[in-house]
């Protein structure tokens, strides 16, 4: 109230609405599906951060649910609520936080529905066909039976279309497939999967050089990015030393380890590395010697025999006595033949020849060069 006092009167003056002389309106349609987004236009002000608010009916000023800015245009977009009922849009003085204009809206509930195989093998790609609103960040996720609201284990946006391909758990048992809000991560539909376990079995040698690549037969799901890996015996689950992936087919070529010992072959799940299936390998310890002449002149090249593995990119190289493991000054691939020619070192010397693992760079097998000036 304002207070007027003079000499002889008083007048008082009760309060009155904010006044602007800016016309305040909204538009926008009476009736959508619930957490649609619309297209909202209006008339306002436009002052600083004024805004455009969808509220519950008869929701106290300054409240809001979801919003955008008058400075994003007419029209802008407004998500709606993802719960079916009576809202009012509202252009907010962003000052003030109280209603210039308001529009009464009814929200309806969606139709949705899922449609998905009722069973498959653990961890296979199945196809989901699905009705729904399709609002912003909807998905289908894959979930235990009986999980919380807004849990997931996989998922795919409904944005992907209908029907869209699904990720299922690497795990058996019983699943339940939802239509899930990407506002509210509430469920909207449900539909019931029973996961089961794969066939899964793996035949390869009993034996092998350390080193050598072997073919593995393997009987499996195949599913996204499953590989099969060779690890110490008793490694931990998701452990690897050299893997292939079991998308290049059946058999495949895996390169074993390059020492001798007792390993694993393992078929695993790509999605949880997890173990599917487990067989015993020995690795033998391969014969491997050199024959070259013990002095050569510096600069030249020398003729190396070689016996050994022969795997994937071992070599013969020349180094300085006593060298670190893997270092080279001059090498040549044992893939080139047997005799390999190689070049010496340019400078006079006492150097070794090595027969070098392309795998783990370890020295298999030595001999003694000198090097003397020409």
């Amino acid at each position: 109230y304002r207070h007027f006092q003079s000499s002889d009167c008083k007048v008082a003056l009760h309060p009155v609405a904010n006044l602007t002389d800016t016309e305040v309106s909204i538009n926008a349609p009476a009736e959508v599906v619930a957490g649609s987004e619309i297209d909202v236009s209006w008339i306002g002000p436009d002052n600083r951060n004024d805004y455009i608010a969808i509220v519950k009916a008869g929701a106290d000023e300054g409240t809001s649910i979801n919003y955008s800015y008058t400075r994003e245009g007419s029209p802008l977009e407004l998500k709606t609520v993802d719960h079916p009922g009576v809202y009012e849009i509202r252009y907010v003085s962003a000052q003030f936080r109280n209603t210039l204009a308001m529009f009464e809206i009814t929200l309806t509930e969606a139709e949705v529905s899922i449609e998905a195989p009722s069973e498959a093998v653990a961890g296979a790609e199945i196809e989901v066909a699905w009705i729904g609103p399709d609002n912003q960040n909807d998905y289908i996720a894959i979930v235990e039976a009986g999980a919380d609201e807004g849990t997931s284990i996989n998922y795919a946006y409904t944005r992907k279309g209908s029907p869209l391909d699904l990720k299922t758990v690497d795990r058996s048992g019983v699943y339940e497939i939802r239509y899930v809000s990407g506002q509210s991560r509430e469920t909207m539909a449900t539909a019931t999967i029973n996961l089961t376990e794969p066939v899964v079995s793996l035949d390869i040698p009993a034996e092998a050089i350390a080193g050598a690549s072997i073919d593995i037969t393997w009987v499996g799901p195949d599913n996204q990015n499953d590989y099969i890996t060779i690890v110490e015996v008793g490694a931990d689950e998701g452990t690897s030393i050299n893997y292939a992936y079991t998308r290049r087919g059946a058999p495949l070529e895996l390169q074993t380890v390059d020492r001798a010992g007792g390993f694993e072959v393992r078929y695993v799940s790509g999605q949880s590395k997890a173990t599917l299936a487990s067989q015993p390998i020995t690795l033998i310890a391969p014969e491997v010697s050199l024959v070259a002449a013990p002095v050569a002149f510096a600069g030249n090249k020398i003729s190396v025999n070689w016996i050994g593995p022969d795997n994937k990119n071992d070599y013969i190289a020349i180094v300085h006595a006593g060298a670190d493991e893997g270092q080279s000054e001059t090498y040549q691939y044992t893939r080139r033949g047997n005799p390999v020619e190689i070049n010496v070192p340019d400078e006079t010397g006492d150097y070794e020849i090595r027969y070098v693992s392309g795998q783990s760079r370890a020295t298999l097998a030595t001999q003694a060069l000198s090097l003397e000036a020409e």
